[in-house]
């Protein structure tokens, strides 16, 4: 916008004095409304990739939500009992309540990591991640939509592909050090639960379970 010439008090009335401070805060709007408007442009041009979420996606827990979840949460019980059943003394107990809790410390941090990355690099069309990337980003846009999905269908989203790791890890539990056998399926676990604890975080205490 082109400056504004000075204006002087003495040759002006009070009238002309306000219609002057009023036409110079139209022109500071103006200015200040064009770089806001680029920008909402820009991120309406980046579309689905990192701003949009689909209004008519399905928020309630389908059979096969159910059953990804259900399914490994079973397997990772399983392999996890399978551990606490070679539990012969106090040492052997201590072993494995040690490595549920370096299992919950380094899940709690690796998410942690794995959340701050995937929320400031790449997008829908990155290879591999895209779609868990366009899904975190999306979700700081509208992060109570996490609030309305049902468990399962929350959840389900990181136990499907944890299904096979989990199955791997209730094969080998059998051969591997007691403390290994007890860290595996604790550490899978609460990586895939990370997604509630996650949407847990975004509800009222009114709202939690319990």
């Amino acid at each position: 916008a082109a400056a504004a010439a000075p204006v002087s008090s003495t040759t002006l009335s009070s009238a002309e004095l306000a219609e002057a401070a009023a036409a110079a805060e139209r022109a500071l709007n103006s200015d200040s409304a064009a770089p806001a408007a680029a920008a909402a442009a820009a991120a309406v041009k980046k579309g689905p990739s990192k701003w949009v979420i689909d209004e008519s996606e399905n928020l309630k827990s389908t059979l096969e939500h159910r059953l990804w979840t259900f399914g490994c949460l079973s397997i990772l019980g399983g392999s996890f009992a399978g551990a606490a059943a070679d539990i012969s003394s106090p040492g052997d107990a201590a072993t494995v309540l040690g490595a549920a809790f370096a299992a919950y410390v380094l899940s709690d941090l690796g998410t942690a990591v794995y959340h701050w990355a995937v929320d400031n690099y790449g997008d829908a069309h990155t290879p591999v991640f895209g779609r868990q990337i366009a899904a975190f980003q999306g979700h700081h846009q509208r992060p109570w939509t996490i609030t309305q999905r049902e468990f399962c269908n929350n959840v389900h989203q990181v136990f499907q592909p944890a299904a096979a790791p989990a199955a791997a890890i209730f094969a080998l539990g059998p051969f591997v050090p007691l403390g290994l056998h007890a860290f595996m399926p604790s550490f899978l676990l609460l990586v895939c639960m990370s997604q509630q604890f996650h949407a847990w975080s975004h509800m009222k205490k009114s709202e939690l379970p319990g």
